[in-house]
């Protein structure tokens, strides 16, 4: 159990962000699943708000978890700014005889943008607290609704074909879809890598060292490449498991991305991806009352802080499957993320189309190539992501122990086996080869081509002009800074 803050510390965070005659009536812990500490503080005013504070000293962090409330800040204020923008005005059209389509498209991208919107929470004051030794991060948001999926009573079946789940899983389909077409959800520099290290943090962190929680890229603006960036956040938790001493194949992870880290630059626009919003522990839904089977909506997210910019595939939804023998995104989920025109409801179930092995197998062929670049490499991707999320899991699990930590990491470690073999099944020159060949890859549309050759070999050691390795990099960030 922690102890609450104080109605004194709280009200001294607020500071000039509410009027001095208002005061802190009660502070109360609000219900999540997620390492930072949430409450709702109800003021004098009838209003309420909620404070996020940085996890307990105790809860370890791996690199990746640096400065998260200050993130999730940052994350918010520049997603307000412009999807602010976005559902005001609309994209100016170049030439008369595509003035319609633009305009179609505007309409939509406003209406994509305000029903974001609705689902982020606002930003009312952030800060440091200089009151206490500890000096933490805080954000005041105003309240969140809804409840998170795996808090939710009664629960949502896990059956992929409950209305509910249906429900959840199409509507998440659409947010996804949404945030990667919005032509502003982009990194404003161009670069790749963690929001943390590709926008200036609102709250910049404190401590004596410099900061390697953006995997090697905080303070460098991010990387020029997708591989790059990636390579990076790779060697960030590699040496998370190393720092504990953590038994794991790091030698042959590092071969597999010596010999196919080139594949990743085929990814070329650095997308806004929120990694882990489709999980249940994140994701915040409301019933609505006497609505029937199915009566639930998307009400927000509980935390914003894992974000990046890069390829939309590294969200977990697409490459962190629960069960290797099942590809990770439902039909539902599909049915939402490759929708033309974004509805409420998804499709009735039919034999063709029930959630199954057969009806997702094929998905990534089913994907728009407008979102989801170079789908013929997409298989090889999609196995350099699946590896980084289960070496995340194993290393979390020697980071921070639980009772049943040493059945995750079993299950864990059973999954990276079969991942790495299939990584040790491609061929360095990889193009697309004929799926009889490499069964045990995702299927990937026909294509004897891609937008960009495959078969240079060069790119796996030559890197762009400026980058240094990112194992490197971090080995110097993590350098003491003396003292003045």
């Amino acid at each position: 159990m922690c102890r609450l803050p104080s109605e004194q510390s709280v009200r001294d965070m607020l500071g000039a962000s509410i009027p001095q005659d208002v005061t802190v009536v009660k502070i109360q812990p609000f219900p999540r699943l997620r390492p930072q500490r949430i409450y709702r503080v109800d003021l004098s005013d009838n209003t309420a708000l909620h404070l996020v504070l940085p996890p307990l000293s105790m809860w370890r962090p791996l690199r990746s978890e640096q400065a998260i409330v200050a993130t999730e800040a940052t994350a918010i204020d520049w997603l307000h700014q412009v999807l602010a923008r976005y559902s005001s005005s609309a994209t100016p059209c170049s030439s008369r005889s595509s003035r319609r389509g633009s305009e179609e498209t505007s309409k939509q991208q406003i209406e994509d943008s305000k029903a974001l919107l609705r689902l982020l929470p606002s930003l009312v004051h952030h800060g440091q607290d200089t009151t206490t030794a500890l000096r933490e991060l805080f954000a005041f948001y105003e309240p969140i609704r809804g409840t998170a999926v795996a808090l939710l009573d009664p629960k949502i079946p896990d059956d992929p074909n409950s209305p509910e789940r249906q429900q959840v899983d199409f509507e998440t389909g659409i947010f996804y879809q949404r945030l990667l077409t919005q032509p502003g959800l982009v990194s404003p520099t161009g670069r790749f890598g963690p929001l943390a290290a590709v926008i200036p943090l609102l709250q910049p962190s404190q401590p004596q060292r410099a900061q390697p929680g953006a995997g090697g890229l905080f303070g460098t603006g991010g990387a020029g490449s997708w591989s790059v960036a990636f390579h990076s956040m790779l060697e960030g938790v590699l040496r998370d498991g190393e720092d504990m001493a953590v038994v794991l194949g790091y030698s042959t992870i590092r071969r597999h991305f010596r010999r196919l880290g080139y594949i990743l630059d085929d990814v070329t626009v650095p997308k806004l991806v929120v990694v882990d919003a489709a999980q249940d522990s994140n994701l915040l839904v409301e019933r609505i009352p006497d609505g029937g089977d199915g009566a639930i909506r998307i009400a927000g997210l509980q935390s914003w802080s894992n974000c990046i910019f890069g390829d939309p595939l590294f969200a977990t939804v697409f490459s962190d499957p629960p069960d290797l023998s099942l590809p990770p995104p439902s039909a539902s989920f599909l049915g939402g993320f490759n929708s033309p025109a974004p509805s409420t409801s998804p499709p009735q179930p039919s034999a063709s189309t029930t959630t199954t092995t057969t009806a997702t197998a094929n998905y990534l062929s089913t994907l728009d190539p407008r979102i989801i670049e170079a789908l013929p490499s997409a298989p090889v991707r999609l196995l350099f992501y699946q590896t980084y999320h289960i070496l995340t899991r194993i290393v979390a699990e020697f980071y921070r122990p639980r009772p049943d930590s040493t059945t995750r990491e079993l299950e864990a470690r059973r999954k990276l086996n079969v991942v790495l073999a299939k990584l040790a099944e491609v061929p360095d020159d990889f193009l697309c080869p004929p799926e009889a060949h490499y069964t045990s890859l995702p299927a990937t549309p026909n294509s004897s081509t891609s937008t960009k050759s495959l078969n240079k070999r060069e790119h796996a050691v030559a890197r762009p002009t400026g980058e240094m390795s990112p194992a490197k990099r971090m080995r110097e960030l993590e350098v003491p800074i003396p003292k003045k």
